[in-house]
């Protein structure tokens, strides 16, 4: 066998393995190129607002917090030379205004904290002439007892009052909500029972 040459198994084409291409050594071979490349643009300009506090009152330690966004601008390219798309307050996005608030008080082995949750109004364009996806405002709370060794047992609530989703009229998936924004699942209950070692 020369340098550089392979005789292959049972009958298989010889490979000469000096410089070529393999399409030279084997013509009827399929390449396929399957990976996959991210050309798309995606600018995003916005306000995000985080504050918290903590006051000892005669009741105990009282905790506020704020978590609020402002989206001021979110354009998407499919590639560098297409058209921008506006997604600012569009459907099935994130509305341009999000603010979560919490006030708590602890006292001793024993919490209890409110969440508000609101979801600012959009345009919703698919109705003629076009409408508007309502604001959506929920409450959520959370009791928690912490024993001794460690021990702890949290009850939680998430949409409190039960409040529905804004409705998403002519919804072209035949939802009534925006899944972006809401959920259609009212209020639920959560149990939590931990152990630290």
């Amino acid at each position: 066998m020369a340098s550089g040459q392979y005789t292959g198994n049972y009958g298989d084409p010889v490979w000469d393995g000096n410089p070529q291409t393999l399409l030279s050594q084997i013509p009827d071979l399929i390449l396929v190129n399957s990976r996959q490349q991210n050309i798309a643009v995606e600018k995003l300009r916005g306000v995000d607002l985080t504050t918290n506090s903590r006051i000892a009152t005669p009741l105990g330690l009282a905790d506020f917090a704020l978590n609020a966004t402002r989206t001021l601008t979110h354009y998407q390219q499919l590639t560098r030379a297409s058209g921008a798309i506006d997604t600012v307050n569009a459907v099935g996005y994130p509305a341009s205004l999000r603010i979560r608030g919490s006030a708590g008080l602890t006292h001793g082995a024993y919490s209890g904290f409110l969440f508000v949750n609101y979801v600012g109004s959009y345009v919703n364009p698919f109705t003629t002439p076009y409408s508007r996806i309502s604001a959506w405002t929920t409450l959520d709370m959370t009791l928690r007892w912490e024993g001794g060794g460690g021990v702890s047992v949290a009850v939680s609530a998430r949409n409190l009052f039960d409040r529905d989703p804004p409705r998403f009229e002519q919804n072209p998936s035949g939802f009534r909500y925006d899944p972006a924004n809401s959920t259609p699942f009212g209020r639920m209950w959560y149990v939590n029972l931990g152990k630290r070692w």
